[in-house]
């Protein structure tokens, strides 16, 4: 009986992720991806915080501001759904009414918990890419403010593309003859796709600004759609995993809101150390300098 092979573009992207996951787990990804948990979930409620203040200044309405924020995060959190995201706007509503953060002190605060994560995120990409320097501490802070400035506009660019799709599927007109409404299967797949556009530029601006050596866009965009395409998947996946937060909840009780909380936020980890290291990968089987 003749050896039978893999078709060789099924053989190449299975050799590519083995090689991905070597590299990983050579560089310790998981322990890694341990350390950006922690300061995400550390980061969490002022990253949370400093969007309500953003677009709350936009919209001249806090109450409005924090309905978006946390109906947003949902939609990019599963795990959120659960019990974690009821204990987690009650603790953002909380600080919101009492006004601790507006003071200097609690401004200053939330930037530093915000950009923290950042600098993390900095360090395990920088590991990915087998960087050894640092940049100076100003420095590291500075780009921390910039990326999540950035971050901000690609997720409220967004949330306006969404509310302009919901808005054209509704209106009464007619396009070559046909109302928006009877075109469902259009509307789905656009607000499938673009919160996919929006995650896959997040990861790839990520992958292109935060490491301390040059990385080619192309590495970076390789990574993003690595990552991006991952992430998305895994929501789906979540899901399902979901459907059993009543079994978890005779294990962990109240605690289960978080601890599914802290799996989501744990995995997003693993998936932007993934992303890093495709990246890296890509930019070393095509020749280019690391």
């Amino acid at each position: 009986m003749a050896n039978w092979r893999l078709p060789k573009p099924i053989s190449n992207v299975c050799a590519f992720v083995g090689e991905v996951v070597r590299e990983y787990i050579k560089d310790n990804g998981n322990l890694v991806a341990a350390a950006v948990a922690f300061y995400l979930f550390m980061s969490l409620v002022p990253l949370l915080l400093l969007a309500i203040a953003g677009l709350g200044y936009l919209l001249g309405s806090p109450e409005r501001a924090r309905d978006i924020v946390f109906s947003y995060v949902r939609e990019y959190s599963p795990s959120l759904s659960a019990g974690g995201g009821l204990k987690l706007r009650a603790i953002v509503e909380e600080i919101v009414r009492g006004r601790e953060a507006a003071t200097g002190l609690g401004i200053v605060f939330i930037l530093w918990s915000g950009t923290s994560l950042m600098v993390i995120l900095e360090r395990a990409i920088n590991v990915a890419w087998d960087v050894e320097r640092q940049r100076m501490f100003l420095v590291n802070r500075l780009l921390g403010i910039c990326m999540l400035v950035i971050t901000g506009l690609l997720f409220g660019v967004s949330f306006a593309a969404t509310a302009a799709l919901d808005a054209l599927r509704s209106a009464d007109i007619c396009i070559l003859g046909l109302a928006p409404a009877s075109w469902p299967w259009m509307w789905s797949l656009l607000g499938y796709l673009v919160p996919l556009t929006v995650t896959i530029l997040a990861f790839t601006l990520m992958y292109e600004f935060l490491p301390y050596t040059h990385v080619p866009f192309r590495s970076a965009l390789f990574g993003g759609l690595f990552a991006g395409i991952l992430w998305e998947a895994a929501k789906i996946g979540f899901s399902f995993y979901l459907s059993g937060y009543a079994a978890y909840s005779k294990v962990y009780g109240s605690l289960t809101g978080v601890v599914l909380l802290m799996v989501w936020i744990n995995y997003s980890a693993v998936v932007a150390i993934l992303g890093a290291e495709a990246g890296s990968v890509w930019a070393k089987r095509h020749g280019r300098a690391r």
